[in-house]
């Protein structure tokens, strides 16, 4: 969807639906939630460049694999957090026929709506809405009562990112992880070498120095183990987030609503209201196409599924 903004720049909501569009001027971008993870964060800290150095940290458990960039915006009592990936949105800007020469400031969603702007229909499907401070975009059908899609001619927020064209060639933290293992390859060698001419004493307690220096665990056998830990985490986040998009997309009756979703020790919680089990088979039926396993209990209109990761 686009939207004229002002006679002089053009003001675009980007979003998947958004129709190609060949722009020959300057526009202002706001980006749709569907483009960055957003988490409202209290810390004792009281600058916001501290506490995006601990972004990476905060967003791991719940990022999947990619190459992110981070945000932070300081508000009365509490910490607004992004994480979004450059390439992702660059390449999607450049397939809607946007040139990145035409792009004079980009921002979130969270940043340009407040409270009295939602919730906002953008479109048959989509509207944003506000949840405990977070700009949230949700199925049409969870809100029949909404505003109309429409910016008026606000000043562009201040809180604007800046897009790195080439941070997608190489993985930051990849490339870190890589150096370390060529160097440990590197002085292994090196120590195969220097085994034939030196003590064999001398040898291993250098080698006891370079796996304390990169952090590694005494055996093979354990590094082996961490890694696997860190794929098993990597696929549990993924099948969480595709959990997470089968249920918010799921097609519910007029009457029929998700009342909660709640996330703990490993099971995902759902509140239906308003579906009963004799209409709890069209549910049933995407779960299943989904492959999702799941436990239900119906009580009276209300019914509580659970999906065990």
């Amino acid at each position: 969807m686009f939207t004229k903004y002002s006679k002089k720049i053009e003001t675009i909501f980007l979003e998947s639906s958004s129709e190609s569009k060949s722009i020959e001027q300057n526009v202002n971008i706001i980006l749709s939630p569907s483009f960055y993870w957003v988490k409202k964060i209290s810390l004792p800290l009281k600058r916001a460049r501290d506490v995006k150095k601990l972004l990476p940290s905060i967003f791991e458990e719940i990022l999947p694999s990619g190459n992110y960039s981070y945000a932070v915006y300081k508000k009365e009592d509490y910490f607004l957090a992004f994480a979004y990936e450059d390439r992702v949105i660059l390449e999607f800007i450049a397939a809607k026929g946007i040139s990145a020469a035409h792009i004079s400031n980009i921002c979130f969603a969270q940043t340009f709506f407040d409270e009295t702007d939602l919730p906002l229909r953008i479109n048959k499907e989509r509207t944003l809405v506000m949840q405990d401070g977070i700009v949230l975009m949700v199925p049409s059908s969870w809100h029949i009562i909404a505003k109309e899609f429409y910016i008026d001619d606000r000043t562009f927020p201040k809180q604007t990112i800046t897009l790195e064209k080439f941070n997608h060639i190489v993985d930051k933290k990849n490339i870190y992880q890589i150096g370390s293992l060529l160097i440990f390859i590197t002085f292994l060698f090196g120590m195969e070498l220097f085994m034939l001419q030196q003590n064999r004493d001398e040898i291993l307690a250098a080698k006891d120095g370079l796996f304390a220096k990169y952090d590694l665990k005494p055996t093979m056998m354990q590094n082996e183990s961490v890694v696997k830990r860190y794929n098993a985490l990597h696929e549990q986040q993924m099948k969480f987030r595709s959990t997470i998009a089968t249920i918010i997309n799921l097609k519910l009756g007029q009457n029929e609503k998700i009342e909660s979703i709640n996330y703990e020790q490993r099971s995902i919680h759902v509140l239906f209201d308003g579906v009963k089990e004799s209409s709890f088979k069209h549910i049933a039926e995407t779960l299943k196409a989904k492959n999702i396993e799941y436990k239900v209990d119906f009580k009276d209109s209300m019914v509580i599924l659970e999906v065990q990761l």
